[in-house]
């Protein structure tokens, strides 16, 4: 697959919204609010299950089939493509997957390590929740690889994207994996997860259009942080067209709790202005923009935010410059990116817990006189009032 021309990937995930409980009827729900709210318009394509859709293998391929909750993989991905959406889906080369699913390789002990069926929170979930892969030790590739039955599965599907979830991620089976997508005769994006390894990651670009640089995010303003400002500096000079750093996705709108199977939703824990601050830091990263929430029932402020055109334009910008700090300390975090019209994006965070003002005066020359993005408006000099853990963005 050409990477050179392909932007960071957006879309919505199954995982924080439904988790456990994903099902086709979900699935389509999500496909059919992220279409009739006009999301798509603004880039938004992909809708991808995360784990809990596998069932058992069979099929002229021997491979992973859809469990109860999934009766027609291929119907499914008839509907979302009929939406002009794309379909995505997860594995993993562990014998079993964190949600106690089976994964992509096997050890021929199923029945001696599977929980008993009366103990089965789903009949598929063969090892039971997180983390009881751990004690049944199923979290590793096991003596017969069948991932490859499951991708040529996976094309006659119709799968556009694919999140292949271990842990640690190693090259060789990195490079096993794209090249059998290469050969698959079918476009499919390479996504890794969960948390690869900085000294790995001169390999991994080359060969995945994304990778996880972080543990597992949450909603609280100490997750997004320290994936924002700790980590992806280390990793922004592996970014480049068609190459991303994963960030994890958003916690934006309305939520569910992951490992669950999630009847309810509840409002991210995230104030709106560090809300704002993950999608304009993940813009400026040129990271996936992955949704996670109810789209059907999302509310404006939610909607305004995520169509926004100047931060989506920045993050899909084709020139995916690698975004330059420059400051960093215990008040703010200011980050610079060009972009491919000669301008350049400036982002400012507050990172106190107060109301911080920001006197511009010394950054006019970067500044100049735009409109700041969020506020839509032209700034005089002066000072410009940020929320605690909120932001300004300025392009130039």
């Amino acid at each position: 697959m050409n990477l050179s021309n392909f932007a960071p990937p957006m879309g919505w995930n199954s995982w924080y919204c439904f988790s456990e409980g994903v099902s086709d009827s979900r699935i389509r729900e999500a496909a059919f609010a992220m279409k009739e709210r006009g999301l798509s318009d603004y880039g938004w394509k992909y809708i991808n299950i995360d784990d809990c859709w596998q069932g058992e293998r069979g099929g002229k391929y021997n491979a992973l089939q859809g469990n109860e909750r999934f009766p027609d993989m291929a119907a499914l991905g008839d509907y979302i493509h009929s939406l002009g959406l794309k379909f995505g889906i997860y594995s993993t080369p562990f014998v079993g997957t964190y949600a106690g699913f089976r994964g992509g390789s096997s050890n021929h002990l199923e029945d001696k390590v599977c929980i008993p069926p009366e103990q089965r929170s789903q009949p598929e979930q063969l090892y039971g929740s997180y983390p009881g892969g751990r004690e049944r030790k199923v979290w590793e590739i096991g003596e017969e690889w069948l991932f490859d039955n499951d991708i040529k599965q996976w094309c006659e599907w119709g799968v556009d994207f694919v999140k292949v979830d271990w842990n640690p991620i190693d090259v060789p089976t990195t490079e096993r994996i794209s090249a059998a997508l290469q050969d698959c005769g079918r476009k499919i994006v390479l996504s890794l997860s969960n948390h690869a390894s900085l000294e790995n990651a001169p390999e991994l670009s080359k060969f995945a259009a994304m990778w996880r640089i972080s543990p597992d995010i949450d909603d609280t303003w100490e997750s997004v942080s320290k994936i924002a400002f700790e980590i992806a500096p280390k990793w922004t000079p592996f970014v480049s067209p068609g190459h991303y750093n994963d960030l994890d996705m958003l916690q934006i709108g309305d939520i569910g709790k992951a490992n669950t199977t999630n009847p309810t939703y509840i409002k991210t824990r995230l104030t709106f202005p560090e809300q704002q601050s993950q999608f304009a830091v993940w813009c400026m990263y040129s990271a996936p923009l992955l949704l996670s929430c109810d789209i059907a029932n999302m509310d404006d402020e939610t909607f305004r935010l995520i169509t926004n055109r100047d931060l989506i334009g920045i993050n899909q910008d084709p020139l995916a410059s690698a975004p330059v700090i420059l400051e960093s300390g215990e008040k703010q975090y200011i980050i610079k990116k060009d972009l491919s019209n000669g301008k350049t994006a400036i982002c400012i965070i507050n990172l106190t817990d107060n109301a911080g003002k920001l006197d511009f005066l010394k950054w006019t020359d970067l500044y100049g006189t735009e409109k700041e993005i969020f506020r839509q408006e032209k700034l005089s000099c002066g000072t410009l009032k940020i929320a605690p853990h909120g932001c300004a963005l300025f392009i130039n």
